[in-house]
């Protein structure tokens, strides 16, 4: 090796270790998430708890509404809180808009920016609302894959669906109920649920939630389940196994042939011809044309002698 290189790659690798030293030893010395200073506070002055009845002299309309809250049922004295907590403090407040002796201070003498110095959930950005309900939330199953969901890549935020001063009566403390809340953004869907044939969301009996997850999911369009497992909830019948099973289904999906959310043709296909669903994938160059007499006369209806068309016991042909 050249003397020059070594020396250079001695150089380099003396100040790796010493940078990581440093941030080794400051990261012995950081304050925990909820002690962090907000927006305008000096270091020296980072924020501690004050109790939840101090809050409720000045918010008295939103300590009002959030005693019918959800969240108000907490035992608030027994949670397990992911940050140190005075013992016997109630902190109800400030478990979701952090500490506020800073606050308090401030809003006191009138000094500008008091109230950047409290967490608004109506002014911070999407990802530090979202963070400070997954202080708690993301230990629960259902919004373990929130950080990566399309609702997150998009700029949602968990406060753009969920009011957690909504009262207890209100499920989840969505800010609407279902569908309406998703079509606000989901416009194309609400049009697809007003087609003839569809799927019963609108009058109530199924949510957008029974087959997607709204917080994500590890599967394709935040599906609750993977590949066919959603569909299989309800349509036990087309799930099988079967012995001669239909490969489109396993390999693409039951979307390949049906449209989930709406549709103008019977059974929720994608087109009204069962026969242009069956040369989809029943043509060439997919190697799985039918006979030329299929195509005599235009006669396309496949599930006249195909009977069994998502998966037969007894018949590759799928006839029996």
């Amino acid at each position: 090796m050249p003397e020059a290189l070594g020396r250079a790659l001695s150089f380099t690798a003396v100040g790796t270790v010493a940078v990581l030293a440093v941030l080794l030893a400051l990261a012995g010395d950081a304050p925990s998430a909820a002690a962090l200073p907000r927006a305008g506070q000096a270091p020296a002055q980072q924020a501690e708890y004050v109790g939840s009845d101090l809050c409720a002299e000045c918010h008295t309309d939103q300590a009002g509404t959030f005693l019918s809250s959800v969240h108000s049922g907490l035992d608030w004295e027994h949670t397990e809180w992911p940050f140190e907590i005075e013992e016997g403090l109630d902190i109800r407040c400030e478990a979701c808009h952090g500490p506020g002796s800073t606050h308090v201070e401030m809003a006191g003498t009138q000094q500008p920016g008091f109230r950047e110095t409290i967490i608004s959930f109506a002014k911070e950005a999407p990802l530090d609302t979202s963070g400070q309900c997954l202080n708690c939330h993301l230990r629960m199953e259902e919004q373990q894959h929130f950080r990566v969901s399309e609702h997150t890549r998009v700029g949602l935020s968990c406060a753009d669906c969920h009011n957690p001063h909504q009262p207890v009566s209100v499920e989840y403390a969505l800010r609407a109920p279902e569908p309406g809340l998703c079509y606000q953004c989901h416009g194309d869907k609400r049009g697809e649920f007003a087609l003839p044939v569809r799927h019963p969301v609108n009058e109530g009996f199924m949510s957008c939630s029974d087959c997607h997850s709204p917080h994500g999911s590890p599967n394709r369009v935040q599906l609750r389940r993977v590949g066919n497992d959603t569909c299989a909830d309800c349509h036990v019948e087309k799930e099988g196994p079967f012995v001669f099973p239909h490969v489109a289904a396993e390999a693409e999906g039951c979307a390949t042939c049906h449209s989930p959310h709406g549709s103008v043709t019977p059974h929720l296909l994608v087109k009204a011809d069962i026969a242009l669903v069956c040369y989809q994938c029943h043509q060439a160059p997919f190697g799985l044309a039918p006979p030329s007499f299929h195509r005599e006369d235009s006669r396309g209806v496949c599930t006249e002698c195909h009977h069994q068309i998502h998966g037969s016991n007894l018949d590759p042909k799928f006839m029996r």
